[in-house]
């Protein structure tokens, strides 16, 4: 086993520049001491925003009266900080407490809710400041070091490993993929550095896995490279800047390049494509598989997301572009994202067929498809055979086959009807939509498909 590195080196060192942040609405300051109330006070937890995931961001402060605890880091000696969007988001009084004891009334110069990222102002002489690392370099085995304020308790540090690189969590949010560690992270740490062994800043904490509220071996911290992007922008012009393409992507695995008859399991693959979106504007529709961006390939959902969000409203890019097996070529002119809120938008369905699953379906009924969101669809009543082994449930609304919308039984086993080996299904459950492969040969070997869990990467760019 590798021995761990210097722990008492990195927390001397990087621990001076860590500070506590006291948030609230009263202007009362809870720092140096537990939050008020019963069990540590009103640490108030914010699930994601599909609850069900388990995600769980440990929001610190936003009692309208009350206050809370965060964590943040100095990055400049002209005061600035660097911490997470929702330990500031609403309060009206900031105040930040270093380790020597000093301190400060802060001001928010910006925040970004998309990437959870805000940066604060403090007014002092010989500040410490962290030394800021790059986490392009970090790979999962990585020492790792948290420092931060858990449950009030300042500059309390934690260690551990990198577990995986590219994690995504939350769906709505900026198109950032987390390093996710087993460092111990708990409210109060929220916005608090990640060191590696060196002692550099290499990510924000941001957000822990959790069935109970506590830490339970997952946490997840925003890389640094783009935090500080979003920080420069945000000293720059107190906003964030980000291109926006109208379409909801998912990662192309081996079921879904078979159906789309795609060279290479890569790509992302569109099920959804916002109205008057720039993404429509330019005649993207749902089934395609967007290849390239620009001149950078695009590996998977994520990294399209990436792309999309570092270029600019109103630049023009070229998507390259499979559609129906055949490759083409798009201009499009990047927008500006609309809102915080992940898009509804139209489907199509219906189904049954000779060599085909055995489904048994319906038209929607105009009421049930007006409650949706959706023009139409074919509602799953049952679910047999290779159907029900591939994840398709009652009450699924089937809106497309291979791309091929269908509102009626007779159009799904007509698009299915063509497919000899695999088929893909664009579904609709709840409020979450995903393409399902399903095999249509007569003998077939099936492995359950995972249906995306609310919360987890649906990433609407």
């Amino acid at each position: 086993m590798a021995t761990p590195p210097d722990l008492a080196r990195v927390i001397g060192t990087s621990g001076s520049a860590v500070v506590s942040i006291s948030a609230s609405s009263d202007g009362r300051s809870y720092l140096g001491q537990a939050p008020p109330g019963p069990a540590f006070g009103d640490i108030r937890i914010r699930w994601s925003q599909r609850a069900y995931s388990g995600a769980y961001s440990p929001l610190d402060n936003t009692q309208k009266v009350l206050g809370g605890n965060g964590s943040g880091f100095i990055f400049s000696q002209a005061g600035l900080i660097l911490t997470c969007a929702h330990v500031v988001e609403s309060a009206m009084f900031v105040r930040v407490k270093l380790p020597d004891r000093r301190e400060f009334d802060a001001t928010v110069v910006g925040s970004d809710l998309r990437s959870d990222i805000a940066v604060l102002r403090i007014q002092g002489d010989h500040l410490p400041v962290v030394t800021i690392g790059d986490s392009s370099r970090v790979r999962a085995g990585n020492w790792v070091v948290a420092i931060g304020a858990p449950y009030g308790f300042q500059n309390s540090a934690s260690f551990g490993i990198v577990s995986a690189v590219r994690r995504t969590i939350t769906a709505g949010s900026a198109a950032i993929p987390l390093i996710q560690s087993d460092v111990a992270v708990n409210p109060g740490s929220s916005g608090g550095p990640l060191f590696n062994a060196n002692g550099e800043v290499i990510g924000v904490n941001t957000h822990i896995f959790t069935l109970t509220g506590g830490f339970q071996g997952l946490s997840f911290a925003i890389p640094i490279n783009p935090a500080m992007r979003i920080a420069q922008q945000l000293v720059a012009s107190s906003h964030v800047k980000r291109g926006h393409l109208g379409v909801g992507v998912q990662d192309v695995d081996h079921d879904l390049a078979e159906a789309f008859g795609l060279p290479a399991v890569a790509g992302a693959l569109i099920d959804l494509v916002e109205p008057d979106s720039p993404a429509a504007q330019a005649g993207v529709k749902v089934g395609d598989v967007i290849v390239q961006i620009g001149d950078a390939r695009v590996a998977d959902a994520m990294a399209l997301a990436m792309a999309v969000s570092d270029l600019l409203p109103g630049s023009k890019t070229r998507l390259q572009l499979v559609r129906n097996g055949v490759p083409q070529a798009i201009a499009v002119v990047i927008g500006a994202p609309p809102s915080l809120a992940f898009p509804a938008s139209p489907v199509q369905s219906d189904a049954v067929g000779a060599n085909v699953p055995e489904l048994k379906v319906r038209r929607l009924a105009a009421s049930e498809a007006y409650a949706s969101g959706i023009s139409g669809g074919v509602l799953v009543e049952q679910a047999r055979g290779s159907a029900r082994r591939a994840g398709i449930l009652p009450g699924d609304v089937i809106l497309a086959v291979n791309g091929i919308a269908v509102t009626t039984a007779a159009q799904l086993h007509s698009a299915m009807a063509t497919t000899d080996t695999k088929a893909a299904l664009l579904v609709l459950r709840g409020d979450v939509r995903t393409y399902i492969p399903v095999d249509t040969s007569q003998h077939s070997d099936f492995r359950q498909h995972e249906f995306r869990q609310p919360g987890f990467f649906e990433s609407a760019i």
